[in-house]
């Protein structure tokens, strides 16, 4: 009769061993999760901040390339303006000579202005094409940032719920531990006095 009384009562208790033994690895398990999460949350701030400062770096690029660009208008349209006052002074002197000498040095003025203003109008083309372009890219850039930024914001703060879910499971595991570290007590002290 003692030895089953003895075995009736040491069941329940390698029963509430293991259900202790179980609830420490879990707690332990959950553990490292947050730790893991709150690595890859660092992970993602940091990666975050790298894509912005990449993003604003290649904007600042993009405004240098279009104020270069400016300048370059800038430039062709004073020595436009310098090649017409040459080309009038010449033409002015031009005027003291014989007529036929007048009609051919005019006729080469014309077709040199003509295939200047031809030169010209393509460099002035060609320079609005590429700030339209260079706008184009920077609004691009814009858009980009924005969307990098809601995205990795978007991640954080999926990392961030599911760390406060993880970390309230974590409580409840700590109750239960603790709450079962008081019953094993109270059956010891009851086997104790028994």
């Amino acid at each position: 009769m003692a030895a089953m009384a003895d075995e009736q009562i040491n069941t329940p208790r390698e029963a509430e061993v293991d259900v202790f033994v179980n609830a420490v690895g879990l707690l332990s398990t959950l553990q490292r999760t947050v730790k893991d999460l709150r690595r890859d949350l660092d992970i993602e701030r940091q990666q975050r901040s790298d894509d912005h400062d990449l993003l604003t770096e290649m904007l600042h690029r993009e405004i240098e390339g279009r104020s270069r660009g400016n300048d370059t208008i800038t430039q062709l349209i004073e020595s436009a303006e310098h090649q017409l006052t040459e080309r009038c002074d010449s033409a002015a002197r031009v005027l003291s000579m014989s007529d036929d000498k007048v009609a051919d040095r005019v006729t080469a003025m014309e077709s040199g202005l003509a295939q200047e203003q031809g030169a010209l109008c393509q460099d002035r083309d060609q320079l609005r094409s590429d700030l339209a372009a260079a706008t184009s890219k920077i609004q691009a850039g814009h858009a980009e940032l924005h969307s990098s930024i809601q995205r990795v914001e978007g991640m954080a703060l999926d990392r961030a719920q599911e760390w406060e879910r993880l970390e309230a499971i974590s409580q409840d595991t700590r109750a239960m531990v603790s709450s079962m570290s008081l019953t094993k007590a109270s059956w010891k002290e009851g086997f104790a006095e028994g």
